[in-house]
């Protein structure tokens, strides 16, 4: 690589990363919601989607050619949706509109990278780490700026969940040490001080994933390579982890969500882990299934609750049980067609990153909604997924 091309290659990366901290992450957008009481984040998209616009347009024209039916009846269901879930909710606009909008990006974005491949794994990665440094820099300000650990409160701050999972898979999949060396103390502080279990999962769905891709068909050095940089990460990791521990900045809580809650899972105790609760929630899906017969439209999401724990029990009710099961099947369906692809060796480049996330779509699907109504996972979401669902691909 000359020069001119290196000032290229990293002007690109601190494009992505800029990209991925101001429109992907929590802090730009607690920022924005504090001064406008809504979330704008879109915005931020518009000088990257300025800068690659001809691109852009021209893939937009031959997705319009090929798959504008596709477009316009996904617009047309979730306009019908929409409208009849201000009917069922009273008349809330706000809360319907708000709902709509991770369902628009997962289908506009699915539709587009179903055709056209993901970015590099490295511009994938600048995105995701610019995500979780805002995520980690908005807990850091919850942290010393008191909001958090001297209110005494059960608040947690939570993570982009699907940031979370391309950073740690692309930084595997480019075996570079001092990249999982980053990735791995980043994810294991946002991890303990966000108190949020569902991180742990995801970011061992992310290494075995990724893992699974490295080593198939890898001579004896570079497995060796390989395991040395993880052990050189799972060595700062645990050590981030044990010096947060001492620090005493951590409240009882939050050890208690993300060590005791854990282990009590682990052990089988679902009343202490609290994980009764997404359990009990789970058995209104066979219990009540008279009330999901027909779809009842978008609905205005709680703040976490049964809808966040199952997001299947919210398919249940947007698009009745009928359609919720075919939409699971389908996706089990495309799941395990992807993992077929990749073992007869059809899946190349960045789709490699999907691996994982095969598995992790159904795992989201029966543990944890945010990528259904936080736009930032929703837009991410989409773009692993059209790659899981796309009918071609390219070594390119």
């Amino acid at each position: 690589m000359n020069v001119p091309s290196k000032v290229g290659f990293w002007k690109k990366m601190i494009i992505f990363f800029l990209l991925g901290f101001v429109a992907l992450s929590s802090f730009v957008n607690d920022v924005i919601i504090q001064y406008t009481s809504v979330s704008v984040m879109e915005v931020c998209f518009l000088p990257v989607l300025y800068i690659y616009r001809n691109q852009i347009m021209q893939n937009w024209r031959e997705l319009v050619k090929n798959d504008g039916f596709y477009l316009i009846i996904a617009g047309a269901a979730l306009l019908a949706l929409g409208m009849l879930g201000i009917v069922v909710e009273g008349g809330n606009v706000r809360g319907v509109l708000g709902s709509i909008r991770g369902y628009l990006y997962i289908a506009v974005l699915s539709l587009y990278f179903r055709r056209f491949r993901l970015p590099s794994l490295y511009v994938l990665l600048a995105l995701a780490m610019g995500a979780l440094f805002g995520d980690l820099l908005l807990m850091l300000k919850g942290t010393f700026g008191g909001a958090l650990f001297k209110s005494g409160h059960d608040f947690i701050y939570k993570t982009n969940l699907m940031a979370l999972y391309i950073a740690v898979t692309c930084a595997v999949l480019k075996r570079n040490i001092v990249l999982l060396l980053l990735v791995a103390v980043l994810t294991v502080g946002i991890t303990i001080i966000g108190a949020f279990r569902i991180n742990i999962a995801v970011m061992l769905v992310a290494l075995l994933g990724a893992l699974c891709v490295v080593l198939k068909g890898k001579s004896i050095s570079s497995i060796i390579s390989l395991l040395l940089g993880l052990t050189v990460a799972g060595i700062s990791g645990v050590f981030t982890f044990s010096q947060l521990l001492k620090s005493g900045i951590l409240p009882k809580w939050g050890i208690f969500r993300i060590v005791d809650r854990t282990n009590a899972f682990f052990e089988g105790d679902l009343d202490a882990s609290q994980d009764d609760i997404r359990f009990n929630s789970w058995k209104l899906l066979y219990t009540n299934e008279s009330d999901y017969l027909l779809p009842q439209g978008m609905i205005v999401k709680n703040e976490g609750g049964g809808y966040n724990d199952l997001p299947l029990h919210e398919l249940f009710i947007v698009f009745s049980m009928p359609v919720a099961i075919g939409i699971l099947f389908f996706v089990l369906y495309k799941s395990l067609a992807f993992c077929r692809n990749w073992l007869t060796g059809q899946v190349y480049g960045s789709d490699l990153a999907v691996l994982g996330f095969s598995v992790l779509v159904i795992l989201f699907m029966f543990l944890n909604g945010r990528f259904l109504y936080i736009p930032a996972e929703s837009i991410l979401f989409g773009l692993f997924f059209g790659r899981m669902i796309a009918s071609r691909r390219t070594k390119t």
